[in-house]
């Protein structure tokens, strides 16, 4: 991850989101949510590195209603919600 993001920030690009954990699914494969927040802090310090923006969507973590499935495929709402935050970076009010 780190090479990809030092070739986008090479290259200009600002890659912005990041996909929430299914933290219901980790939490029933006995990934605690403590870990799971590991995950989330090592993702913004290695992104706040090489100063771009991220949305890692946290707060949908528990949300069952974010994905279709138990994988990562987002939903019509989670679609909603990325489409907000893909609209607010381009206008330049990053949530």
């Amino acid at each position: 991850m780190e090479l990809v993001l030092e070739i986008l920030s090479e290259l200009g690009a600002k890659p912005l989101m990041s996909r929430p954990i299914n933290g219901t699914l980790f939490t029933a494969s006995g990934i605690s949510p403590q870990a799971q927040q590991v995950y989330y802090d090592k993702l913004q310090a290695l992104v706040n590195g090489y100063h771009m923006p991220l949305i890692d969507f946290q707060q949908y973590t528990n949300d069952r209603y974010f994905s279709i499935e138990q994988g990562s495929h987002t939903s019509r709402k989670g679609w909603v919600i990325v489409d907000q935050e893909l609209y607010a970076f381009y206008r330049g009010v990053i949530h």
